[in-house]
């Protein structure tokens, strides 16, 4: 059945003001915390009637949630009651840097996400450093992994110890924040950073430390701040697909983080908020104050900072593959052959796809009433990807009209039963509504979200579980035209 766009618009509101209603529960029974957002998942401990825990995320009818004791879990929809929100002092828990209570994760914290935040102006070292930890935490990065050097410590050699340590911790594919601010000094700075020293860091040198480590990241954020008219905000050359750049006035990271918080309107037609949705977001809330100061943006605007970001946009199913396509990593390179441009709908399609061996192959179609899972089937058993593999689809499946086609190529398992998609004959399919839209990209995106994941470091522990907690993927997309 069609779904109208003005009732998905609706519906897509309605599910945002629900998600930020409340930040903590309370159990109306007694319940298994579980591992993942699933009745048969593996037990992590007990919750008993009346606790009170704080939400973390939301996967279609579950809550993961923070338990007593620090315990990470996910429980049924059912078994909670949604509290309002807590006042900021008396809601804090684990404070950490920069601390703000308020504060929901948009994405599910990871062992796997690290931020650096460089304060280098004394004087704004806590307020800038308030509002980075809290992009940090709305981006997934754990409190242990957010780190925060005394500004007193950051002349030209702590900038350099401090990036070379993030280096050190980063582990392949992993994803990083970096936060420089307050670089006041005298002029002329355009070609160098002035440190908490006063000496200089030259800037083609920072430059260099970035593009180092978006060579072994999955990708990486980094945000300049502090700009003025006689030192403008450092511009950051990334030339790289993995990094997204954002370089402004002062103020720039409290107008950021009002974007992700709910604080000022992010919009995004794909679904997903890209950082180009972002930085026009963040320069309506820095106002007429700042005249001809401008936020510009460097290397892929595509990316977004948070995946698990709930934004009341209005989105087309086929829009929000293409919003996913664009988070793919540019080293996994995925091809798809043998489509041609239209089909009718009794005609077999027969693909082949190649790419990175070792991981999880899925083949998605989207039109305008929903999405398709081709491959796999509902009733095929999970199988790793060879790197090369023929398909035999039957185009009746992808529905008619336009359709759009991704091929991704995971390095763990993602569960499309999560995202709303149930089992239909060879396929698996889930409608346009607020919540597949909303829960398609946090199973894409967002990997799996079991405490290991989120508690552990991953990369000392293995190669299976660092590819069990990957987030990483490579995709490619074609458009057909299927007619009756």
């Amino acid at each position: 059945m069609r779904i109208r766009k003005s009732a998905i618009f609706l519906s897509l509101c309605l599910a945002s003001m629900a998600g930020l209603a409340a930040d903590t529960a309370t159990l109306t029974a007694p319940e298994k915390l579980r591992a993942d957002p699933s009745p048969y998942a593996a037990v992590v401990g007990a919750v008993h009637r009346l606790a009170t825990v704080r939400i973390v995320d939301e996967r279609r009818d579950w809550y993961q949630v923070e338990a007593d004791g620090g315990r990470s879990g996910w429980l049924p929809r059912q078994s909670l009651q949604l509290d309002t929100p807590a006042p900021a002092a008396a809601s804090a828990s684990q404070p950490g840097p920069g601390s703000d209570a308020r504060l929901v994760p948009r994405s599910t914290p990871r062992a796997s996400n690290h931020a650096l935040l460089l304060s280098l102006d004394p004087a704004r070292a806590r307020v800038d450093g308030e509002a980075a930890a809290a992009i940090a935490r709305l981006m997934g990065v754990p409190d242990a992994n957010i780190q925060q050097p005394p500004a007193a410590q950051l002349d030209a050699d702590g900038l350099r110890r401090a990036l070379a340590a993030l280096d050190a911790r980063l582990g392949a594919d992993d994803r990083a924040f970096i936060h420089l601010s307050g670089a006041g000094g005298n002029p002329p700075c355009a070609d160098a950073i002035p440190t908490a020293g006063r000496d200089t860091l030259p800037l083609s040198e920072f430059s260099a430390f970035v593009r180092n480590l978006a060579r072994k990241a999955d990708k990486l954020v980094v945000i300049a701040d502090a700009g003025d008219s006689r030192c403008p905000a450092p511009s950051i050359n990334a030339a790289t697909g993995n990094v997204l750049t954002l370089s402004g006035p002062r103020g720039t990271t409290q107008a950021l983080r009002d974007c992700l918080d709910g604080r000022a309107p992010l919009t995004a037609s794909a679904g997903i908020a890209s950082g180009e949705d972002w930085r026009h977001c963040a320069q309506a809330a820095l106002g007429p104050r700042d005249g001809a100061a401008r936020i510009t943006i460097g290397g892929n605007p595509s990316i977004a900072p948070t995946p698990g970001l709930v934004v009341a946009t209005p989105a087309s199913p086929r829009k929000l593959l293409q919003a996913i396509h664009a988070q793919r990593s540019e080293r996994r390179s995925v091809i798809v052959g043998g489509l041609r441009s239209s089909y009718r709908a009794g005609d077999p399609l027969r693909i082949s796809v190649s790419g990175p061996q070792g991981g999880q192959l899925y083949v998605l179609a989207a039109h305008d009433d929903g999405f398709v899972l081709l491959h796999p089937s509902p009733a095929a058993p999970a199988e790793r990807f060879t790197g090369s593999q023929s398909l035999s689809l039957a185009a009746r499946d992808l529905g008619t009209g336009n359709v759009r086609l991704l091929a991704l190529v995971t390095d763990s398992p993602r569960n499309f039963m999560r995202a709303g998609f149930s089992g239909a004959g060879n396929v698996a399919t889930a409608p346009a509504d607020a919540r597949s839209l909303r829960d398609l990209p946090l199973e894409i995106l967002g990997g799996d979200t079991s405490p290991t994941c989120q508690r552990a470091e991953t990369r000392n522990l293995g190669a299976a579980q660092a590819r069990q907690c990957s987030t990483a993927f490579g995709s490619a997309i074609a458009d057909l035209i299927i007619s009756p």
